[in-house]
């Protein structure tokens, strides 16, 4: 009987720029095991400290997340928010989609499936922003970041059950 075994990788990240646009391209999987959602971690929060306002977390080729994945990536997404940045999600696929959507994260972070409709859509975010300090819904992007927040408690609270 020939058995085919299939290597499972640990997480890549590779970083590229599009513009002023910062690409994440993760492969393999992101789990607490063997430290791979400690590495995706470090690499996003030392992004965002270098300076890094707009990223496009690319998951085409992420087969696996966990909810130490999903924790780190919605705190990128409160981190940048509260900074006046965006992050967006390019290709969701698999199991990594269908816990994105058990998490409700589709529902909060903007995801698309072309890498050019993405990165188009930071632009349109930049030309129709409001005057600093101004925002056409006061308080409503502080609320969908503190439910997401919540949510993302709740699901890490239930896991470690």
């Amino acid at each position: 009987m020939d058995v085919k075994r299939q290597a499972f990788v640990g997480l890549q990240i590779s970083i590229r720029e599009s513009g002023d646009v910062t690409i994440a391209d993760l492969r393999g999987r992101s789990t607490v095991n063997d430290g791979e959602s400690e590495l995706l971690s470090r690499h996003l929060h030392k992004l965002v400290a270098n300076g890094v306002r707009k990223l496009l977390v690319n998951l085409a080729e992420l087969t696996q997340i966990d909810s130490s994945g999903v924790s780190i990536i919605a705190e990128t997404y409160v981190n940048l928010k509260r900074q006046g940045g965006r992050l967006k999600l390019l290709c969701p696929r698999g199991r990594v989609l269908q816990v994105l959507t058990v998490f409700r994260l589709l529902d909060i972070i903007e995801s698309f499936e072309d890498e050019g409709k993405a990165l188009a859509s930071f632009q349109r975010l930049c030309e129709g922003r409001p005057k600093a300090g101004r925002h056409p819904f006061p308080g409503a992007a502080t609320k969908n970041v503190s439910a997401l927040q919540v949510s993302v408690d709740a699901a890490l609270d239930y896991d470690s059950r």
